[in-house]
């Protein structure tokens, strides 16, 4: 068996095995931190160098200059394009556009004034409607 040098040395010496544990486990705990701090900084170096940087339509929204506010969200599609969805809050108007990923073309698919659905208590749901938890809510 291959002992390390300073095991070797403290043996030597006629010190303990106890100190050499005691010396080996204070080496490993600080071996043990420096590897921590270095996958620590590999980590932080790979985010920050990474290079990536968020698609265009993947940044926030600003509110226009007339101060209507925009709010948009961005998602991939099967086919390789985009779908955007731009909500207009103060109009309560949502727009649904899809780009083609090989030529950019924009087109329009929907639009909706959403209103009206924003009254509605419940629609196409499933049980327990807010209607049903209400009540029960009302009778304790």
């Amino acid at each position: 068996m291959k002992v390390s040098p300073w095991l070797e040395n403290l043996s030597q010496t006629g010190a303990t095995m106890e100190i050499a544990v005691a010396k080996g486990f204070a080496l490993s705990k600080w071996v043990a931190v420096g590897v921590l701090l270095g996958v620590g900084l590999l980590f932080w170096a790979g985010g920050w160098c990474s290079g990536q940087q968020p698609a265009f339509a993947q940044l926030p929204a600003k509110p226009h200059a007339s101060g209507a506010s925009l709010v948009t969200h961005t998602s991939n599609l099967p086919d390789g394009g985009q779908q955007l969805i731009v909500v207009d809050s103060s109009r309560l108007t949502v727009c649904v556009y899809h780009v083609d990923g090989g030529s950019g073309e924009l087109a329009l698919k929907s639009v909706r004034d959403i209103r009206w659905d924003l009254q509605m208590s419940e629609f196409n749901g499933v049980r327990p409607l807010p209607r049903e938890i209400k009540s029960l809510l009302d009778s304790q």
